[in-house]
């Protein structure tokens, strides 16, 4: 797709906060709007205006406040029914949704609308690692929305497979576009050299955990367990940097815990290459995700990553490599892991090495984009075929 011939975009999302769907969406769209294509954000009641003040200026935002994470089956009805309006009056060629919720309210809307070209962009899947009611309601819905939807852009192929496993959408459908970031600011902020130290001259240890203070992200699984190991850990800082909703319950807990030697809950980090290079590795605990823009970030920073085992975590985490993959949920693994690997520094050197030698460009921004053009321009033609 070329400015000589624009496209109307028009992204939805439940919330626009510093996540990762909410910075690949914001990518996505500053992506086209770059290029010359109108470009159009929707976005819920949950948002950071700093996300907002990082769109393109062509971009146009707008908010539909009854959109929110949370289910609410007349306020979602309102909020369907306020994006449907938009659309008409709008008149997209693309509704790309993001996000669950987003995903299911968003392409109901877009149902029926003549030669519109609807995708659905695989952040996560909400039916991964909840009850089997909750899991039934999920699918079906992810099932219906499928019906109406040209393409599916997978941040991973474990994504992929988990949604063609559970019967939403055709193997044709489903495209494999890595979550696209600025890889050359975190590769930039790389030392010449691996540091080495010996047990005598090493400093206080750092093992970070980026991520938002979300229930799903297990923050505070992870406090209780390095409580109970907290004797193995007197020479090591644990710094879980996020935003969200949960962060003054975790300080507190950690507080109540007598934790706050070993454990800085510090909050939103604007410049996060530069805090990755502090770190002597990374730490993921997620229960619930697509493949994390986090993970792919330690990589690039060349900082090994000990993370649970999540669908797709394999294309960037190649355990005894540059980190180790635990089973999900196993807190107990998770940190002898992490004892063993700061006890081991020749180790962590090798493994610090090997992930500044992985190779990160289909996770650039711009490799990103042009998948997305591709995917777009397809999704066009099925779109004005089906009318045709």
């Amino acid at each position: 797709m070329y400015n000589t011939n624009p496209h109307h975009i028009l992204h939805i999302i439940t919330r626009l906060v510093a996540g990762g769907a909410d910075e690949n969406t914001v990518l996505s769209c500053n992506h086209f709007a770059q290029l010359g294509h109108p470009v159009t954000i929707i976005y819920g009641h949950d948002f950071d205006p700093k996300m907002i003040a990082r769109l393109h200026p062509a971009v146009k935002a707008i908010q539909v406040k009854s959109l929110t994470r949370s289910i609410s089956p007349m306020r979602d009805l309102r909020a369907m029914r306020t994006i449907r309006r938009l659309l008409w009056w709008l008149r997209p060629d693309v509704v790309h949704t993001h996000t669950s919720k987003a995903g299911v309210i968003g392409r109901m809307a877009a149902m029926n609308i003549p030669s519109l070209a609807v995708v659905h962009g695989i952040h996560i899947l909400a039916f991964i690692n909840v009850g089997w009611l909750q899991r039934q309601v999920y699918v079906a819905l992810e099932r219906v929305t499928a019906s109406c939807t040209h393409a599916f852009v997978d941040v991973s192929p474990g994504m992929m497979e988990l949604a063609l496993a559970h019967g939403v959408g055709t193997p044709d459908l489903h495209y494999i576009v890595p979550s696209g970031m600025d890889i050359d600011a975190f590769r930039s902020r790389q030392l010449e050299h691996v540091r080495i130290d010996t047990p005598t001259s090493r400093p206080r240890r750092r093992v970070v955990y980026l991520a938002n203070y979300e229930r799903r992200k297990a923050h505070r699984e992870l406090i209780d367990g390095i409580s109970e190991r907290r004797a193995q850990f007197g020479d090591t800082t644990f710094v879980l940097a996020g935003t969200g909703a949960l962060e003054d319950s975790l300080k507190e807990h950690v507080s109540n815990l007598g934790l706050q030697e070993i454990i800085d809950v510090c909050g939103y980090v604007s410049d996060a290459p530069a805090f990755l290079e502090t770190a002597d590795l990374c730490i993921y605990c997620s229960g619930r995700e697509g493949l994390p823009r986090a993970v792919v970030q330690y990589c690039a920073s060349g900082k090994p990553a000990v993370t649970f085992d999540l669908p797709g975590i394999e294309v960037i985490v190649k355990s005894e490599y540059n980190g180790v993959i635990c089973k999900q949920g196993d807190f107990d693994s998770m940190l002898t892991s992490v004892r063993s690997l700061l006890d081991d520094p020749f180790l962590l050197a090798s493994m610090s090495s090997n992930a500044k030698s992985i190779d990160l460009e289909k996770w650039s921004t711009a490799s990103m984009g042009v998948s997305l053009e591709t995917i777009y321009q397809t999704a066009i033609m099925r779109a004005r075929a089906i009318v045709q």
